[in-house]
């Protein structure tokens, strides 16, 4: 019943969830200079919860935004240390091996020493190249993947591929497996509007956080329906 209140009550509104949600979107990603670490889900999720609670039939857009700014930074903020401390697990877990180092032969010429590096140049640039392409071809491996396993957010897909330790022999299953556990696991973190751990401001949300609010709107509501 409540929830029906809520609903009736945004139809009302000077601004619309989705203005909202682009002119948050905006804050985040400074008109998009920087990437939007939380998912796009979990933004529609909580203005789900915080516009009935916040706005009413009188409010405008930037008033709302300027209530609720905060509590999505932090979202945002958490998301991206949350990333952050899995590409460092996988960094530490997965180092990069350094190549062997060629010792020049003894009674080495000037001569065989110039051609010797030459040669070595040629090949280590061919040798970058492959591995280039290699790894390209890998990272659109695990884009695809990440898709057939249900992540939709390419942004957040391509986020976290730039940012992870990818080399030519790099397990392109276990790699996805991985990010999808992630995955998974931001999202439960998340799921109805809570911040994932760890993040700026001291950790989750703490959920009696909108309960006065909430009581205080649902009363309003009621009332406002009877007088009608």
């Amino acid at each position: 019943m409540a929830r029906e209140l809520f609903l009736n009550y945004i139809h009302n509104m000077k601004f619309t969830k989705q203005e909202a949600f682009e002119k948050l979107k905006g804050i985040l990603t400074e008109s998009g200079k920087t990437p939007l670490h939380m998912s796009e889900r979990s933004i529609n999720e909580q203005l789900d919860t915080l516009m009935p609670l916040i706005a009413n039939d009188e409010m405008e857009l930037d008033a709302f935004v300027e209530k609720v700014t905060s509590t999505f930074k932090t979202m945002n903020a958490n998301a991206k240390n949350d990333q952050s401390a899995f590409v460092n697990d996988w960094k530490v877990k997965h180092p990069e091996e350094k190549p062997p180092q060629n010792t020049p032969p003894a009674n080495e010429t000037p001569e065989m020493k110039a051609m010797r590096e030459r040669l070595e140049a040629l090949e280590q640039r061919e040798t970058q190249r492959q591995n280039t392409q290699t790894i390209e071809e890998k990272k659109k491996q695990i884009l695809s993947k990440l898709k057939e396993k249900g992540i939709k957010n390419e942004e957040w897909c391509n986020g976290m591929i730039a940012e992870i330790a990818i080399d030519k022999d790099t397990d392109v299953d276990t790699k996805v497996n991985n990010l999808v556990a992630f995955y998974n696991k931001t999202k439960a973190d998340t799921r109805g509007g809570y911040t994932p751990r760890g993040g700026v401001g001291g950790g989750e949300q703490q959920k009696g956080e909108w309960d006065d609010v909430r009581k205080e709107r649902e009363t309003q509501i009621g009332s406002q329906n009877k007088s009608e």
